[in-house]
């Protein structure tokens, strides 16, 4: 049977479905081997990593670079300092958005430099809290980052240390594409003034409470902002899991706010 639609249009029809949904895309691969072509790489589009799935990642791990390297874009790793997952993150050049959960070391870092995405999620050591930014986001890593998520080591919770603008954290604002940022609240709490003052080309301001568990707390944050911050970027959110898209919430009600269907200085996205 002779294509009905051009080649081009036939392409972005079944790459369109495999990412809308994926469950299709073992039935697609049989159709015929153009489409094989096209769909395959939307099987790895998004991967979720611990070392307990480097052992099913061999299939992709046999492909060729330039395979690899079209097919991966988000990367989800749940990092606990083994070698394997650094040695893998090296094999996907075309990352997109990348969340590194858990303690990253100076070997990633180094690996992570050869990247170059456009989101970016990573913690935030609670013992170096004044040292970390100005020794790591001048890195090669951040200079195309534009929406950046920072949370603050979970471990210990009784750590105390405050982030100082003035002390390292002022390297935000030298962060060339940066357009979104989300800090949890405890970082925020220290620096969001300095931020909104000096990183003029910032879209979105989050200060993100990690559990609904917090709405109150989170409630009681955005409340006592207008004292210190007056600023239509700022949003206080709360999340239940990490791995939500953060930015997509948030959109809305800056549009919303902007339109009068809030008060200007109502910072809470609720539930």
């Amino acid at each position: 049977m002779d294509p009905v639609f051009t080649p081009e249009l036939e392409q972005e029809i079944f790459e369109t479905a495999s990412i809308r949904e994926q469950s299709i895309i073992p039935t697609l691969l049989r159709v015929c081997h153009r489409v094989h072509d096209w769909v395959e790489p939307m099987l790895y589009r998004v991967l979720v990593i611990s070392d307990f799935d480097l052992p099913a990642l061999a299939a992709l791990r046999s492909k060729s670079s330039i395979f690899k390297e079209r097919a991966v874009r988000h990367v989800y790793i749940e990092y606990d300092g083994e070698s394997a997952a650094q040695e893998l993150l090296s094999e996907f050049p075309g990352i997109e958005s990348l969340v590194i959960n858990g303690h990253h070391t100076q070997d990633l870092l180094q690996v992570m430099d050869a990247l170059r995405p456009s989101r970016l999620n990573i913690w935030v050591p609670g013992t170096s809290i004044s040292r970390w930014p100005a020794a790591t986001l001048s890195r090669p890593l951040f200079s195309r980052v534009t929406h950046l998520d920072l949370y603050r080591d979970p471990e210990p919770e009784d750590d105390d240390r405050q982030a100082s603008w003035e002390e390292g954290w002022s390297t935000l604002a030298s962060l060339p594409a940066l357009t979104h940022l989300c800090l949890d609240h405890s970082l925020a709490r220290d620096i969001i003034r300095p931020i909104v003052e000096n990183c003029i080309s910032l879209k979105v301001m989050i200060a993100a409470f990690w559990s609904f568990h917090r709405g109150e707390e989170a409630a009681k944050f955005a409340q006592e902002l207008p004292s210190t911050v007056r600023d239509l970027r700022v949003v206080v959110m709360t999340m239940a899991e990490f791995k939500e898209d953060w930015e997509r919430g948030c959109k809305g009600f800056l549009e919303r706010r902007r339109q009068g269907d809030f008060e200007s200085l109502t910072y809470l996205l609720e539930d």
